[in-house]
């Protein structure tokens, strides 16, 4: 944190607790990030199982939509539960990300150490963009019903399954950062944010060289 010290002189009793705090940050942003992942494997999976469970009872003709809505509301109602408690440590996550990818991507725009902040951005935006898309298969995992849905002959085509479609068309199963939904589309709305940052700081460093000449 070298920019403290343009606000105060530098000495070693102020240094190692800016040093400690900084290393602290660092594991409780990994750890943030590598618990969202989990999370969205673990109910991934589940919601993957059941389309499976959908998949084989198509082929074998004898799908129970009625025991298959209810599981899946079981899913969706154990997603929320999830969501709410987790919520805000996606959103944490996306700002922090969003943050220090812009942060790194501008440092590599200059010559001083480049070659650190070239590996710094990547590893970033690779680590960002794996919690993105974990997370959005929760999403993508909760829509799959539809697929199946959508090829059920006219003859079987019931009420129960008619509250099916609504019920996956209308609830949005996903996790989610307070303010957003993490789907597949918020990826590329990130990188578009980002790009939009990154265009702003490189004005204002443009601006600041101009005035300074």
């Amino acid at each position: 944190m070298p920019f403290i010290f343009n606000i105060t002189n530098y000495s070693l009793w102020k240094a190692v607790p800016f040093v400690v705090v900084n290393v602290q940050a660092t594991f409780l942003w990994n750890i943030t990030d590598v618990m969202i992942m989990c999370i969205s494997i673990y109910l991934t999976a589940y919601l993957q199982d059941l389309n499976k469970i959908i998949y084989d009872n198509e082929k074998s003709k004898s799908v129970r939509w009625e025991e298959i809505r209810l599981l899946y509301s079981h899913l969706v109602s154990l997603v929320k539960e999830v969501d709410s408690r987790f919520c805000y440590l996606v959103l944490l996550s996306f700002f922090i990300n969003l943050f220090f990818i812009s942060l790194q991507l501008f440092n590599s725009l200059t010559v001083l150490h480049l070659t650190y902040y070239i590996y710094s951005f990547t590893f970033l935006m690779t680590r960002a963009s794996v919690m993105c898309l974990l997370a959005a298969n929760v999403y993508r995992a909760a829509q799959e019903p539809l697929f199946v849905i959508e090829h059920v002959p006219a003859s079987e085509y019931t009420l129960e399954i008619q509250r099916f479609i609504r019920q996956i068309r209308y609830t949005t199963t996903a996790l989610s950062g307070v303010y957003f939904y993490v789907t597949r589309s918020t990826l590329l709305k990130v990188v578009g944010t980002l790009l939009t940052y990154e265009l702003v700081l490189l004005q204002f460093n443009i601006n600041i060289y101009k005035g300074s000449t």
